[in-house]
C-alpha cells in the first residue's frame, strides 16, 4: 500500500487510508482533550492529517457509541421516514435524533430504502393483476402496503 502525501507550505500531510497507529493517537487525543480543536492535532505534531480528516475519522469511525454496521431498528426506520418527509434530505439533522447514527448512515439507509421501493414497483405484474411481492420483506417497507405511489408519497399529516 502506498502512502499518499501532499505538501502544504513546509508541512507534509498524509492522505488515504488510516493506519491503526493513527487511530490510537486520535483516540488518545480525544480522551485527553475531548472531541474539539481538531486542527491542533497537526499543529502539536501528533498526526500529519488535516483537522477535517481527524474530525471525520472520529465522528464516522472511532466514536465509541457508533452503531455503524447495525441494521436500523423499526423505530429508527419510522423516525427516519417521518423526519425525511418533514425536513427533506437534512441527514445530519435527522441523525442528531438517532443516537449512534451518523448522517452518512442515515443517508445510506434512505437511499437503499428508496432503491428497494423503486425495484418493487418495477416488478412485472402477475396474472392476478397484482405485482409479485412474495419476496418483499414488509418489515423493510415499514409494513406499508405497496401501490404505485408509495415510494414517493408524503402523508399530509407529516407536512
Amino acid at each position: 500500500m502506498s502512502i499518499k502525501t501532499v505538501q502544504v507550505g513546509d508541512e507534509v500531510l498524509r492522505k488515504g487510508p488510516w493506519m491503526p497507529e493513527e487511530d490510537e493517537i486520535l483516540v488518545e487525543y480525544v480522551r485527553q482533550y475531548g472531541p474539539r480543536d481538531w486542527s491542533s492535532i497537526r499543529s502539536k505534531g501528533l498526526l500529519p492529517r488535516t483537522g477535517k480528516s481527524c474530525r471525520l475519522r472520529w465522528v464516522n469511525k472511532l466514536k465509541p457509541d457508533l452503531k455503524s454496521g447495525c441494521k436500523f431498528s423499526p423505530e429508527e426506520e419510522k423516525l427516519v421516514v417521518e423526519m425525511q418527509s418533514k425536513l427533506g434530505n437534512k441527514w445530519a439533522k435527522i441523525a442528531s435524533c438517532l443516537p449512534g447514527r451518523t448522517d452518512n448512515d442515515v443517508k445510506n439507509f434512505w437511499s437503499t430504502r428508496q432503491k428497494r421501493l423503486l425495484r418493487a414497483l418495477q416488478r412485472p405484474k402477475t396474472p392476478s393483476g397484482k405485482g409479485d411481492c412474495s419476496s418483499l420483506d414488509l418489515h423493510d417497507m415499514n409494513k406499508e402496503p405497496l401501490n404505485e405511489f408509495s415510494a414517493f408519497q408524503v402523508e399530509a399529516n407529516h407536512l
